[in-house]
């Protein structure tokens, strides 16, 4: 089980799914991405899109923090059914959109629907590292980004690292908790000052 670490449903518990399908956010990381991108943004999410969601917990703490609508990719049947019982468990269906899709065909099918979002979270298989770097590669001229939004890339520091100069986009700040290392990215138009 995992908890929601702050906003309306505080405390509140999510089911993950069975096995080694996913790998769910620490919960201090989880508290310490959101207050790192309140800082950033000086405001929270509005429109958050969740990839490689998992149990959906970090679109749930986007929720909980007063996003207005939620879009959770996730291609595994199983994780796909934890994020919608733990959406039914919070009578959040109007506000959230799952996707059981291939991340790389979600994110074009989104572009090609005209979506951008404020909030755009990747927690791919730290393994996959070319897979997740040439998606990275992809996002930028996709446009999904808003001009004040923040991508930001989840990995393990066993792993290489995401690139720091990607098409469309900006590094902002990386923060490391433990092993696990979160790169904050803006759009290089978007104004978004980073931090160190």
């Amino acid at each position: 089980m995992l908890t929601v670490t702050s906003g309306r449903y505080v405390r509140r518990k999510m089911t993950v799914p069975r096995g080694d399908v996913v790998r769910p956010t620490p919960s201090m990381v989880r508290s310490a991405v959101f207050d790192i991108a309140r800082h950033l943004r000086g405001e929270p999410f509005n429109h958050f899109l969740d990839c490689f969601a998992g149990s959906g917990i970090m679109g749930i703490e986007a929720l909980s923090r007063g996003a207005a609508d939620v879009v959770f990719v996730e291609y595994f049947r199983s994780a796909c059914h934890a994020i919608e019982n733990n959406l039914q468990s919070l009578g959040e269906p109007h506000a959230t959109h799952l996707i059981r899709r291939d991340v790389r065909k979600a994110v074009t099918s989104l572009s090609e629907q005209g979506r951008t979002f404020d909030g755009i979270y990747m927690d791919p298989p730290y393994r996959e590292v070319e897979m997740r770097d040439e998606l990275l590669e992809r996002l930028g001229p996709l446009h999904l980004l808003s001009g004040d939004g923040l991508l930001m890339v989840e990995y393990q520091t066993r792993y290489p690292a995401p690139p720091e100069t990607l098409a469309g986009f900006s590094l902002l700040t990386s923060r490391k908790w433990g092993e696990t290392m979160v790169n904050f990215y803006g759009t290089q138009d978007g104004g978004l000052s980073g931090v160190l």
